[in-house]
């Protein structure tokens, strides 16, 4: 495991994160993500590969780990929900004849691709 990580996962433990580690340190993202994203960060897919949940005591901050991306985890905000609601409120409004928004999509579409 690289050192960066587990001096974060101690610092984490030590200040009250909830850290669940994958136990076998396999990393099995869903094709669609990885051809979506094709330049993720090798430290990043460490990560991932060792951490299987990582989330603070109070539960309103966490990473996005396997599960998240692979629509797998228990919670109802998935990994891509900020760009799903954008994305359906900009249809909302084209379809309302509302083509203001049309700029805004543009550029928001840009930070996500």
């Amino acid at each position: 495991m690289n050192d960066k990580i587990n001096e974060f996962m101690i610092w984490a433990e030590d200040n009250g994160w909830t850290i669940t580690t994958n136990q076998d340190h396999q990393l099995h993202l869903a094709g669609s993500l990885l051809s979506r994203y094709k330049e993720i960060p090798n430290d990043y897919l460490e990560f991932l590969s060792v951490v299987k949940r990582c989330i603070t005591p109070d539960e309103k901050t966490w990473f996005l780990c396997e599960d998240e991306y692979n629509n797998r985890s228990d919670t109802d905000f998935k990994w891509n929900e900020f760009e799903m609601l954008s994305l359906e409120e900009n249809i909302n409004n084209l379809a309302d004849g509302h083509d203001r928004s049309i700029d805004r999509t543009f550029c928001f579409l840009l930070f996500w691709i």
